[in-house]
């Protein structure tokens, strides 16, 4: 019985100067169970896949996982509950919609980033077309553009179509796309003839030729904001405003607001 004594509290003395220790000595477990979710436009996805390294590195104890999709979609599932945390999106009036509901951390919001619209044709075409109200020529059968809806990247080509008076005459030849990414790699493979997207997009590839930019009437701001107000949030959202996070944005073909 003597035994069991002494070895009960053995063990309750080693506990008591195990967890004094991690006191002192700072746990390190609250801090490596950090984790955020990040909603973001594709069109941020290389640059953002860059900035996460360059964060982790500031930030060790902090997790990020990523929803790279098109704004609507983002905006639709914030609108329905997602655990998400930040939203980075292409467009003002997206999040806009999210402030309007009261579905943002009061304050939190940035208007970090603006771009411009390119016209792409694959690399290898023949196209001889100089300007958008170029594409109702016959050589272009297939243009591809993103959703007019759910994407910003559709909404600003339906503006700058509209001003140069081809949008409607375009309607036939339009293929609509979810995401960016769709647009450039239908361009690449020779799935359409020319392609509308930001230019941000188009230099990320050397299968395609950029034709001509321009500015769609709406101006283009990529904004970010907290969905839910935690350190790990506010220390991501911060850090997108660091010089760090702009150089990579710049290298990427974004422009600095």
């Amino acid at each position: 019985m003597r035994r069991r004594t002494a070895l009960l509290f053995t063990c309750l003395f080693t506990g008591i100067l195990t967890a004094a220790a991690l006191f002192l000595a700072g746990d390190p477990t609250p801090a490596q169970s950090q984790s955020i979710l990040v909603g973001a436009a594709v069109s941020l996805q290389p640059a953002l896949t860059e900035i996460d390294a360059l964060f982790k590195a500031a930030h060790p104890d902090i997790q990020i996982e990523y929803n790279f999709a098109n704004s609507g979609f983002i905006q639709q599932q914030v609108e329905q509950g997602a655990p998400v945390d930040v939203v980075f999106l292409a467009a003002a009036s997206f999040m806009n919609s999210l402030e309007e509901q009261n579905l943002l951390v009061a304050g939190s919001r940035r208007d970090l980033l603006s771009n411009r619209m390119a016209l792409i044709v694959p690399a290898d075409s023949d196209a001889t077309i100089e300007d958008f109200a170029g594409l109702t020529a016959d050589e272009i059968q297939i243009l591809s553009i993103g959703d007019l809806q759910a994407m910003p990247a559709g909404r600003y080509a339906e503006e700058i179509l509209t001003e140069v008076g081809v949008f409607e005459e375009l309607r036939p030849k339009m293929v609509f796309a979810s995401t960016v990414r769709e647009i450039l790699t239908a361009v690449e493979q020779g799935n359409a003839d020319a392609g509308i997207l930001f230019t941000s997009d188009a230099q990320l590839s050397d299968q395609v030729r950029v034709v001509a930019t321009a500015d769609p009437l709406t101006p283009i701001v990529y904004p970010a904001a907290l969905v839910r107000d935690t350190p790990a949030a506010r220390a991501y959202l911060e850090f997108l405003t660091t010089e760090e996070a702009e150089a990579v944005f710049l290298e990427y073909g974004f422009i600095r607001l």
